[in-house]
Order: C-alpha cells, then sequence, then structure tokens
C-alpha cells in the first residue's frame, strides 16, 4: 500500500530520477512515509525553481492516435491482383 501511494505520488508527474532520489531523502531523515517523499519531492522542486508539475489525463480517442500499428504483409494484395488478372 505504502509502495503504491509513493508510486502514485511522484512517477508520473516527477519521474523515476526524482522519484528515487526523494525516497532515498526520506530514508536518510528516518521517514519512511509518502508524505515524506512528497515533501522531498516538492522540496527538490523549489530548490530548482521549477514550477510544480501538473499531470494531464488525456480522453481515450487522444491517446488511441497514439497507438503503434504494425503493418500487416503486402502479399495477400498481389495474389488479388493476379486472380482478377485471369
Amino acid at each position: 500500500m505504502i509502495l503504491r501511494q509513493i508510486h502514485g505520488v511522484g512517477n508520473n508527474r516527477y519521474g523515476a530520477a526524482e522519484l528515487e532520489a526523494a525516497i532515498g531523502e526520506a530514508l536518510t531523515r528516518g521517514v519512511p512515509h509518502p508524505n515524506a517523499v512528497r515533501l522531498a519531492l516538492e522540496h527538490r522542486r523549489e530548490q530548482r525553481q521549477l514550477p510544480p508539475p501538473v499531470a494531464v489525463d488525456l480522453p481515450a480517442h487522444v491517446k488511441a492516435r497514439d497507438t503503434a500499428v504494425r503493418p500487416h504483409r503486402l502479399e495477400a494484395y498481389d495474389q488479388l491482383k493476379d486472380q482478377t488478372d485471369d
């Protein structure tokens, strides 16, 4: 449960490297709690003078546009062409 909370806190918005650093900072301070990780992430962001991360939840039709499509083999069309020549 704690791991799920921590993963939800930082990985999607801050990235894996920042999340790992924040977890290390929280553990170094002896506070293994998701709120400590959240505070460490915010503190690190403020030190770098970055704006707060904003989660963007795109609708399904936008996500589907970025789906990789593997094309099928084109030999089937050659066979159709050969059949219509008869």
